[in-house]
């Protein structure tokens, strides 16, 4: 059973090591406030390789970001707020799938899947660590 990571130098730590099969889950188990009151205008990348890119988010109130996931995953962890998120299938010329409205708040995880588009809009003073997971497709 993987034990809650508490800071923030442990996560980047597995996840730059070369054992690590599941990153994402790591990324759930991520418990710390030490960077939940970042401020920034522009994301920060905190660590990035040929599979993946954990970036940290800060959100002004009705901000809003698009993604549109050709071949990652984008697994979202609130370390604080709470946001309105619309995903979309983006496959084919038709959705497969009906929209998903989700509300995001803090503490809570949420991935969205290759072949979507996500619109997040941030409702009060947020802040959001990201693992953009690029999926091997050959």
């Amino acid at each position: 059973m993987i034990q809650p990571i508490r800071c923030l130098p442990s996560l980047l730590y597995h996840l730059a090591s070369p054992r690590v099969i599941d990153p994402i889950s790591l990324l759930n188990h991520y418990n710390g406030n030490d960077w939940a009151t970042m401020s920034s205008d522009y994301p920060l990348s905190l660590f990035r390789n040929e599979y993946m890119e954990l970036v940290l988010w800060s959100w002004m109130k009705g901000r809003s970001n698009t993604y549109y996931n050709n071949y990652s995953t984008v697994h979202t962890k609130v370390l604080q707020g709470s946001f309105d998120t619309v995903e979309t299938s983006i496959r084919g010329n038709h959705p497969i799938l009906p929209n998903k409205n989700i509300k995001l708040i803090t503490g809570q995880a949420y991935t969205f899947h290759p072949f979507s588009k996500v619109t997040m809009v941030a409702q009060v003073p947020s802040t959001t660590l990201q693992l953009h997971y690029y999926q091997n497709m050959c």
